[in-house]
């Protein structure tokens, strides 16, 4: 799998005669922990794997138009995120307060296991402000936290919202055999994954 990184960065940078680096072998590290873990597995289970954190997002070797859309968009939340003040001071309610709560507790523990939580309560509640405030703290933290929604319409609420087909590639008309449009392996893939929140 490094030869995959190796190859890439080679074409990227335009050296043919580039040596591996540690950021490969982290990267393939870590890209082999992705697959672990969506079979309930890691290498922290196995003698002898220690895994560096996740390399940055500013040292990934992007090629996609698409992609580097999504890192500018990204960076560019982060920064107006830090103008406007921290979400911990909005008033909440109880139920508000212990969702807000819950889900940056998760997103700090980072325990490399995927999280679900499910909002399901009547509109008018306040679910989409509890939203925007998870979206705006995590961006302050300068972590990557993608909004999405089935329709064009709820993504508008949701700050820098997008539909969850346009960002995910998921297709329109969906049948039986349909599949998301991303490549396991290619950096889109790599960026959702280190993705630290999706509303």
């Amino acid at each position: 799998m490094i030869e995959d990184y190796l190859h890439l960065t080679r074409e990227s940078s335009g050296t043919p005669a580039l040596a591996p680096t540690q950021d490969m072998f982290d990267r393939c590290l870590w890209d082999i922990e992705s697959h672990l873990s969506a079979n309930s597995m890691s290498l922290m289970l196995f003698t002898g794997f220690v895994l560096s954190p996740m390399p940055d997002i500013q040292h990934f070797s992007l090629n996609g138009q698409d992609v580097q859309a999504i890192i500018q968009e990204q960076k560019d939340l982060c920064d107006q995120a830090q103008l406007l003040p921290d979400p911990d001071t909005l008033t909440f309610n109880n139920l508000q307060r212990r969702v807000y709560t819950t889900v940056l507790s998760a997103i700090e523990e980072n325990v490399g296991t995927p999280r679900l939580y499910f909002a399901n309560d009547p509109g008018g509640i306040g679910k989409t402000f509890v939203f925007n405030a998870l979206l705006q703290k995590t961006r302050q933290q300068e972590k990557i936290a993608l909004a999405v929604a089935t329709s064009g319409i709820a993504a508008l609420l949701l700050d820098c919202g997008h539909t969850a087909h346009s960002r995910f590639k998921i297709p329109v008309q969906v049948d039986l055999n349909s599949l998301c449009s991303i490549n396991a392996n290619s950096q889109t893939a790599q960026l959702i994954r280190r993705t630290e929140l999706v509303i």
